[in-house]
This record gives C-alpha cells, sequence and structure tokens, in this order.
C-alpha cells in the first residue's frame, strides 16, 4: 500500500506508475491525480513537450531511433492489429491524403519511375520478360496462389525494393499475386513477417 501525495489516500500500489529515480519505483502520485493533472494542464503540457523537442532535437530522435529498434516487432504486430481493426477507416483517410495530395503523389510515382530507369543496367526484352515470368507457370512467387484467366501475374514485384537499392532486372522480379506485393510494400524478405 502508497499514500498518494496528492490525494492523500492509502491504495493499492497497482494505481501508482512507474517511476526508477523513485527509492520504490513508483512514482508519488497515483495514476487518477496524474490523469486529471494532464487533462487540467493539458495545452501547456503539449507546448513543453513541443519546446523540449525542439531544444534537443538530436537527443529526442536518438532516443526515440533506440526505442522503436528495441521495439520493433512489438510496434508493427500492434499496427497490423490496429489496421485491421480499423481497415476501412484507414483507406478512407489515404484516399482523402491522396486527393488532397495529387502532387506528392505525382512526385512520388516520378522519383520511382525515375530510380527504376536510372537502374536498369541491364536491359531486357519483353520476350526475356515472358519468359522469366513464365518460370512460376501462372503462381504467386510468394504464397502459391494461381492467377485467374491464365495470367502469369497480377503485380511484378522486385524482391529487393527500388527505393531499398535493387535493381530493375529480371533476377530481382517476381510474379506475385496483389495480396503479397501490396502486404511486402518496400520491405526485404526477411522483414516481412507474411513470408514464409
Amino acid at each position: 500500500m502508497k499514500t498518494c501525495n496528492k490525494c492523500k489516500i492509502e491504495k493499492d500500489e497497482n494505481e501508482f506508475s512507474r517511476d526508477k529515480c523513485k527509492k520504490d519505483g513508483l512514482r508519488s502520485q497515483c495514476k487518477l491525480c496524474d490523469s486529471q493533472y494532464y487533462q487540467n494542464n493539458k495545452e501547456h503540457k503539449r507546448e513543453y513537450d513541443r519546446k523540449y523537442v525542439k531544444e534537443n532535437k538530436e537527443k529526442t530522435s536518438k532516443r526515440k531511433r533506440k526505442y522503436n529498434e528495441e521495439h520493433n516487432i512489438e510496434r508493427q504486430i500492434y499496427r497490423r492489429k490496429y489496421y485491421n481493426e480499423h481497415k476501412n477507416h484507414e483507406n478512407n483517410l489515404c484516399s482523402i491524403w491522396a486527393q488532397n495530395n495529387p502532387d506528392k503523389i505525382r512526385a512520388k510515382d516520378a522519383k520511382r519511375r525515375s530510380l527504376k530507369i536510372r537502374l536498369s543496367i541491364i536491359k531486357f526484352t519483353e520476350e526475356e520478360f515472358y519468359q522469366r515470368m513464365s518460370l512460376w507457370c501462372g503462381h504467386c512467387a510468394y504464397c502459391g496462389k494461381e492467377f485467374k484467366d491464365g495470367k502469369l501475374w497480377e503485380h511484378i514485384d522486385h524482391v529487393i525494393p527500388i527505393i531499398r537499392g535493387g535493381l530493375h532486372i529480371l533476377a530481382n522480379l517476381r510474379p506475385t499475386c496483389a495480396k503479397c506485393n501490396l502486404s511486402k510494400g518496400a520491405k526485404l524478405l526477411k522483414e516481412w513477417k507474411n513470408h514464409e
């Protein structure tokens, strides 16, 4: 049991947030008092945080990077779970953003196209491309799904994404279903958790 120094009520220890700077490892105020304080001083706290980040940019960036690296898998699981639970809402937000930012979309596409052209070191013909895609006999290179209507691909994936330094060459191309390609995005195979 511990007494909150704000409301002076004795409460169970799980009613207090952790604080490794304190002797007992717990904050002096209970969670309820902390929450009330935050609600009453929300704008002041936000302004303080913004100012602190601005004045300590390098320190906060380093701390954020370290946290992200240490909690990468948990963050991915949380994001995936959140997206699946709010898919329609997330897709609507993306659509609205794309409609409101057509210049950014065009710039991103142009950058990708220019990278693709610049990195096409080994040119290949259309026939060579079709031969390469036919190696998978009309199935997704990742999940094995058969494509409809005798197609050789739904999407074409760069195994090492162009944005990550991959080349637009035959050896880096795979026929994929839309689900696998969109899920993989700009990840490497070892980063892509859906890849078995």
